[in-house]
């Protein structure tokens, strides 16, 4: 009777922990595809504003005004701030997966960011 028990006992802890180890896995996969998905949208929604702004119209002045361009992709689920165009160092476009941070600066260029400290966050419209 108590080597059933005990082998019931170690085919649950084997069981948890193979659910664990096949987690670890697919979890980092899932996370660096979203954060690769993001990455590219947000290229994609700078290259867009950058037409827009090339062709003599203003920069939107926030996130529904920026909804309005030709990019009609997924609902924005991210954070905007129109006051960093043509700067570098500033910070665009933020949207965060699992607490890694994609970050589309002024200028273009782009960073995933595992630590970010936003100085700034009154000059950030949230997502809505």
């Amino acid at each position: 009777m108590k080597k059933i028990k005990r082998s019931a006992f170690l085919n649950g802890v084997f069981v948890i922990l193979l659910i664990g180890l096949i987690a670890s896995i697919i979890f980092p996969s899932y996370k660096k595809a979203k954060e690769g998905a993001c990455l590219v949208q947000q290229r994609f929604i700078w290259k867009i504003l950058k037409e827009h702004i090339n062709s003599g119209n203003k920069i939107p002045s926030n996130l529904s005004k920026l909804a309005s361009l030709k990019y009609r992709g997924t609902k924005y689920e991210f954070k905007y701030s129109p006051n960093s165009w043509g700067k570098a160092g500033e910070v665009l476009l933020q949207h965060s997966v699992f607490g890694t941070h994609i970050v589309t600066f002024g200028d273009g260029s782009s960073a995933i960011l595992y630590r970010y400290y936003n100085t700034e966050q009154e000059t950030i419209v949230p997502a809505r």
